[in-house]
Order: structure tokens, then sequence, then C-alpha cells
């Protein structure tokens, strides 16, 4: 996890240089805490993610971390993490 938002921060900084004034500014550390925060709000809750895959209807991930894969492409930042996490929902989803 700690890969998927250190290469999100890199992204979003990078756009931000890019003049994408409406891009946050956020670094990883911001983002860690911003995602432990949701996680502890939402604990008891099964996520939309979870639920399309367990039903086999197509995720969101391509609008989520496979943005974050083409920006960084665009950026020239490697994003392997969020490039895997991808296909690997893609390939649950496939496989249902």
């Amino acid at each position: 996890a700690h890969d998927i938002l250190q290469e999100i921060s890199l992204v979003l900084q990078a756009m931000r240089k890019n003049n994408h004034d409406s891009c946050p500014s956020v670094t990883k550390a911001t983002l860690n805490d911003f995602v432990l925060n949701v996680i502890h709000q939402t604990k008891d809750n099964s996520c939309s993610m979870r639920e399309d895959v367990r039903n086999g209807r197509k995720t969101e991930i391509e609008y989520l971390n496979g943005y974050i894969v083409e920006c960084g492409r665009n950026f020239n930042i490697p994003t392997l993490a969020n490039s895997d996490i991808r296909d690997q929902i893609q390939r649950m989803n496939a496989a249902k």
C-alpha cells in the first residue's frame, strides 16, 4: 500500500507542476493519513469494489489506479504498484 501511495503522490506532484491547478498538493504522509482515516471510519463496511468482484460486475479500478498508471506514463513516472493492483483486480473480474 505504501508504494501505491508514493506513486500517487508523485503523479499528483507532477500534475501540479504541469499546470493542473485543481490537483491537490499532497504528500505520501498526507495520503497515508487520509487512507487510514477512511479505513477507520468504514471498517464495518464492505467496499463497492469488493462487492463488484464478488458479484462478477465490472469494477471502477481502471478509473482509479488505471488513471494513475496512465498519468504516470504521461509524466514518465513508474507506477508498478498501481499497475499491479489494477491488473490483479482485472484478472479477478475476468475469472468470474
